[in-house]
């Protein structure tokens, strides 16, 4: 749990949770964060695992993902794209008194058209429309309404990783312009980097002028199983 004490005083702020995060599971998410919209995580692309071990009918898959230890869904199948949309709709099964929006990940990994089709499908197995807060996939940005985005994990170099001059093209030609496209129709951004890259020097991705965030976690443990330290009661303390 965070501190109280910190965690009520946050305003204007997007929590991002798993929907069985011992925060919501006990409870507490409203006398935590009473001022902060709540999104709740989803993933087109995957299914935890702990839901696929449940399953009582086994989705088709593609493979697991060494990195991310994530089962991924064939979506090219009717199966695999009804799991998709049926477990978002189970995180986000309380409802818009409880729940603000909808933070999509790894749209980056689909195309826009899927990424569109995925939240119309799930806007209409909900009933509403959660506010989206997307992960990456710039391309699919265009013709969404967007409430904020995120950019994760810029300096990893997962993209152009071995051509520094591609990097940093990406990040001017692509990165920046999406991000000041959202920001003028109103989403509020966010950036997360990872401990275990913030050692690295001549980052293309210092192009990203601070004033473009509304926040910035630039140590974040790779697992993110501890508050920032803004909000923890002791340091050691994790989620």
């Amino acid at each position: 749990m965070p501190d109280p004490g910190r965690s009520q005083i946050v305003t204007n702020t997007d929590v991002v949770l798993q929907p069985y995060h011992s925060i919501v599971t006990q409870g507490e998410y409203r006398r935590a964060f009473p001022n902060a919209r709540r999104f709740v995580y989803v993933n087109p692309t995957s299914i935890d695992p702990w839901r696929l071990d449940r399953a009582a009918v086994k989705p088709p898959l593609l493979d697991i993902d060494d990195e991310w230890s994530l089962p991924r869904l064939d979506l090219t199948t009717t199966e695999g794209w009804r799991t998709a949309i049926d477990e978002a709709a189970w995180a986000l099964a309380s409802g818009p008194e409880q729940i603000h929006g909808v933070f999509i990940d790894d749209i980056d990994r689909v195309s826009a058209a899927t990424a569109h089709a995925f939240v119309a499908g799930l806007q209409e197995a909900l009933g509403w429309s959660p506010e989206l807060f997307v992960n990456r996939g710039f391309h699919a940005w265009a013709g969404l309404t967007l409430g904020a985005v995120l950019i994760e994990d810029v300096r990893g170099g997962r993209v152009a990783e071995d051509d520094p001059d591609g990097l940093s093209r990406w990040v001017s030609e692509t990165v920046i312009p999406a991000l000041v496209g959202v920001r003028t129709n109103g989403a509020a951004v966010h950036r997360i980097e990872y401990l275990d890259t913030s050692a690295r020097h001549d980052h293309p991705e210092d192009q990203l002028a601070p004033g473009l965030f509304d926040s910035t976690w630039i140590t974040a443990p790779r697992s993110l199983n501890q508050w920032p330290a803004q909000l923890k009661k002791n340091k050691d303390e994790t989620n």
